[in-house]
């Protein structure tokens, strides 16, 4: 699982809408021309200029007729900057006035056309257009024009701060895989001019890890979670980034089983194949000498408890009170001997002589009781230990009433 955290900040340049005037001036001009006028006159050299294939304005006045410079011929006006012309079209014409009737003698026209670069907003540029009297063309002259363009445009433009986790996908439908300041994409503003939007993102990466672990009774996971019982968990945390850092942890468990029981006349534990063992005396805790296995035979009644380490692990038992027991030995318990102990399949029960009527029971530490049969033994009695390691207890009972206990250890 991944958790994808994106953090956005726009820094926006755009200003209150803008407009830009460009204009177009005819500051001063000439011509001259070889041909002779239709109705016998002296010749009447003129010159036109067409902007951006506008009509033609004749230059200079002549009477009625035509223009003087200078002469602001063309202005247009733009809003959005992507509208502004990068160069715009002039054409200038030198030809002879046919007569007063401000006539143009198209067979004395010479033409020259090109495009000039429109300058910055706030700026003026100056340019000379010519048809050179080279003896081939029948009228020639030069005509001096500016372009000004006054007033400014917006900046529509705005930079997207983006930090994201592993992959981002902008506003222009492109997922990116790392970090990257260059990527633009144009939206229309409310005025209907474009705003250009630069991202700028960077990328963190996610991460995984597993771990092992290893706890008693129960684990406080990364992500505060808590687990009581072994097995495999996943916790996700952020990192220092704000992405996400995916954790396996395969978790262990160490419970200590602290149960204490009474099988006369023993104390018992049920947590079997502990690193150690210590009975003690309650309610002050202290250790018992010596008493360091998993069963202990207390001298007296009392209350006792069992300090158990295992895997690490140390936990105590409830305190176990024996009250109005009779914990002396029966008479027989010195004389019985129990062989060998550990045992590894089979271990022997040695009576002093031979006994008629000895009912033998096998118990687990947790009290279940696994064989019960009578016997009738000569002197020794044979018997089969369960398959599974661990403590048990032998009970003989004898037909006088008498019981006798035997913990064995089975390996």
């Amino acid at each position: 699982m991944h958790k994808f955290f994106t953090f956005i900040l726009i820094l926006s340049a755009t200003t209150t809408n803008g407009q830009v005037i460009l204009q177009t001036w005819i500051n001063s001009g000439n011509s001259g021309t070889t041909c002779t006028d239709a109705l016998g006159n002296s010749p009447e050299p003129q010159w036109s200029v067409s902007i951006a294939n506008n009509t033609p304005v004749i230059y200079p006045r002549v009477g009625g007729c035509y223009t003087n410079t200078p002469n602001m011929q063309y202005a247009n006006m733009y809003t959005c900057a992507e509208n502004y012309p990068a160069s715009i079209f002039v054409c200038f014409r030198a030809f002879e006035d046919d007569g007063g009737g401000c006539i143009e003698l198209t067979s004395c026209l010479a033409v020259v056309c090109t495009s000039f670069a429109t300058p910055a907003p706030g700026t003026t540029v100056n340019y000379t257009l010519s048809i050179p009297n080279n003896g081939s063309n029948p009228s020639w002259g030069t005509v001096n024009f500016s372009f000004s363009a006054t007033g400014s445009f917006s900046n529509n433009s705005s930079t997207q701060i983006v930090n994201a986790c592993d992959a981002y996908t902008w506003i222009d439908g492109n997922t990116y895989f790392s970090d990257t300041n260059s990527a633009t994409h144009t939206l229309s503003n409310t005025t209907g001019c474009d705003s250009v939007v630069t991202l700028d993102l960077t990328l963190n990466s996610s991460s995984s890890a597993s771990i092992s672990v290893e706890e008693c009774d129960s684990y406080t996971a990364p992500d505060n979670q808590i687990y009581t019982s072994t097995g495999v968990y996943s916790a996700v945390i952020p990192t220092a980034t704000g992405c996400d850092s995916a954790i396996t942890i395969d978790l262990t468990i160490h419970d200590i089983d602290t149960t204490i029981s009474f099988i006369y006349p023993f104390l018992l534990t049920f947590e079997s194949n502990a690193t150690s063992y210590q009975w003690v005396e309650c309610p002050g805790m202290l250790p018992i000498p010596g008493a360091t296995s998993q069963s202990y035979n207390p001298p007296s009644n009392g209350s006792y408890a069992v300090i158990i380490v295992k895997n690490g692990c140390t936990d105590t038992s409830a305190c176990f009170t024996l009250t109005d027991v009779g914990l002396d030995s029966p008479n027989l318990q010195n004389d019985i001997l129990v062989y060998p102990n550990p045992s590894a399949k089979e271990v022997f029960i040695e009576f002093p002589g031979s006994i008629q009527d000895v009912y033998v029971e096998i118990f687990s530490t947790h009290g279940k009781m696994l064989y019960a049969a009578e016997h009738n033994v000569e002197n020794v009695l044979s018997l089969s230990m369960p398959i599974q390691k661990g403590l048990y207890f032998i009970h003989l009972s004898f037909p006088d009433g008498n019981t006798s206990v035997f913990p064995v250890m089975r390996e």
